[in-house]
């Protein structure tokens, strides 16, 4: 049995509400993987390839830093 490399997610949300007058305004971030770091994929198992035990690829679910800003209004 072979055991790949581990990964961890972090994803981070900033908001900051304001009273504008009887409406209220929200503001908010969004980041997702904010340290970039990646999640590689399962080293090669085939003993006959020449890159046996080598890491080629990240995951197919992978996503880099991602930054997503947003408001909203309710009145």
């Amino acid at each position: 049995m072979v055991t790949g490399p581990s990964f961890w997610s972090l994803d981070t949300v900033l908001t900051k509400g304001f009273q504008v007058g009887a409406m209220r305004l929200q503001l908010r971030v969004e980041i997702y993987n904010p340290f970039n770091v990646p999640m590689l994929a399962n080293p090669i198992t085939d003993v006959s390839n020449a890159n046996f035990g080598q890491i080629l690829t990240s995951r197919t679910v992978y996503l880099p830093r991602t930054l997503q800003i947003g408001t909203r209004l309710d009145w």
